[in-house]
């Protein structure tokens, strides 16, 4: 006879932990509720498109940052954030939906600080953040586009860059014996 597999219980706080988790308005959340909604037709707002009250949550802290838009920018700000959420969420893998989704979650307290802070905060925020390459260009593009301090912001960004290369530039040297040719 054979036995069948039991599973660990969790505790109550435990459970309640990972319910509080599973509807926090995330990106993925987000998608992962939208892809449900579709799949189980619960709620169709016309013309193919759907929205979630997860969704619809996420979307409106995304929009909270349109104060920190250029003001002509502003409505085209929560436009993009509503088109974000009807034609993507729900169509395209998780990570497929976070990545189309990142620049603006990581733009908006970056384009707030940007507001009133100091660089050496806005700079130790995108070090928190942990950008890539990649994410801290599109990141910057969103900022471009939207912020009143964008042009400042990516100039930042580049001095801040160029500065990192010269520093790894200097330690190669310095390793390499202070002779700027590599060795054979």
């Amino acid at each position: 006879m054979s036995k069948t597999p039991t599973r660990e219980k969790l505790s109550k706080e435990e459970t309640e932990k990972l319910i509080d988790e599973m509807f926090q308005p995330t990106a993925e959340n987000v998608n992962r509720n939208m892809a449900m909604s579709r799949a189980l037709f619960i709620v169709d707002v016309g013309e193919g498109k759907y929205i979630s009250a997860a969704a619809e949550e996420w979307a409106d802290g995304l929009k909270k940052y349109a104060e920190y838009c250029i003001e002509s920018k502003q409505k085209d700000w929560n436009k993009r954030i509503d088109d974000i959420v009807q034609n993507y969420a729900g169509t395209m893998r998780d990570s497929e939906f976070a990545l189309a989704v990142y620049p603006y979650e990581a733009a908006c307290p970056i384009m707030e600080k940007l507001a009133y802070a100091p660089w050496e905060e806005v700079r130790k925020l995108l070090s928190e953040q942990g950008h890539s390459g990649y994410t801290l260009f599109v990141t910057s593009n969103v900022i471009s586009e939207f912020s009143p301090w964008g042009k400042e912001f990516v100039e930042n960004v580049r001095k801040d860059e160029e500065t990192n290369q010269k520093k790894l530039r200097e330690e190669k040297n310095r390793a390499n014996g202070g002779s700027n040719r590599q060795k054979r």
